[in-house]
């Protein structure tokens, strides 16, 4: 995805934050325009997300242009901006990454983030089309909660999904996620990270690895692929360390892919 970032700011720290970016990657391929309006699309070739850096400015472009994202940016000389008006900040030049781009456009066009592809799959955030594949997969785990992504008896499965996209993506950053074959784009399973609170301690795991698959994906090698991808995506984006999964003694072929990928191991009580 090619975007063109519209600098409606003041131009010395707009031309820092330029040539920050350019310094730290400098093979991406952007566009930076200063510009207190939205550019002819002949002027960049990418989606247009807005920094701005003035509190007038950004209550005005969000009225004029409430489909583009924006993103606020503080810096020496605007601190008397409260820049609240904008769900989106960088207090810094390097905190301008490809990755947090990628996060800004997706989340205002609430188009699910691609999170990492394998060999033969694709991780993507979940979204409410995979409800159906959801229940499949839950009906399959009737008696192993642990492939389950509903609780037991939800009564609202649809509203359960909606809640869980809207707060656990935005606010934890990770989650679960939705397993789609690369070549047909059906929906797998579900993998992710979550936390134990249980586990929390300074002994115990930085993350849980989580992994169900529909049958008709066993014994394929599917799930150790979907592990070694989270795992490294764990500690390459959110500098996870140690990385653990709570599988049923008697699950052999989830305990099997565990122990081939290095994922610790934790018995429920």
């Amino acid at each position: 995805m090619i975007f063109t970032l519209v600098l409606c700011m003041r131009k010395k720290q707009g031309e820092q934050l330029i040539r920050t970016f350019f310094s730290n990657y400098p093979d991406y391929n952007i566009n930076f325009i200063f510009s207190k309006e939205l550019p002819e699309k002949n002027q960049g070739d990418g989606h247009p997300i807005f920094l701005c850096d003035c509190d007038d400015d950004l209550l005005r472009l969000q009225k004029q242009y409430p489909d583009v994202p924006m993103i606020a940016v503080s810096h020496d000389a605007n601190v008397t901006e409260s820049l609240m008006g904008c769900p989106w900040l960088i207090l810094s030049p390097e905190a301008l990454t490809p990755e947090y781009l990628d996060e800004v456009y997706c989340r205002c066009k609430r188009i699910p983030l691609t999170i990492l592809e394998t060999t033969r799959c694709r991780l993507l955030e979940l979204t409410p089309e995979d409800l159906p594949g959801l229940l499949l997969l839950q009906s399959e785990n009737a008696s192993n909660t642990d492939g389950c992504f509903f609780p037991a008896d939800c009564p609202q499965p649809d509203t359960f999904l909606a809640d869980y996209i809207h707060f656990q993506y935005p606010f934890f950053g990770y989650g679960l996620y939705g397993i789609f074959d690369k070549n047909t784009e059906h929906f797998m399973g579900i993998a992710g990270y979550h936390e134990d609170s249980k586990e929390n301690t300074a002994e115990t795991p930085d993350i849980f690895i989580s992994y169900a698959l529909l049958q008709k994906y066993h014994h394929h090698g599917f799930a150790r692929e979907v592990i070694a991808g989270l795992i490294t995506a764990g500690k390459e984006r959110w500098g996870f360390q140690n990385f653990f999964a709570r599988i049923s003694p008697d699950n052999s072929a989830s305990l099997r892919a565990a122990r081939d990928t290095g994922l610790r191991i934790i018995f429920p009580e």
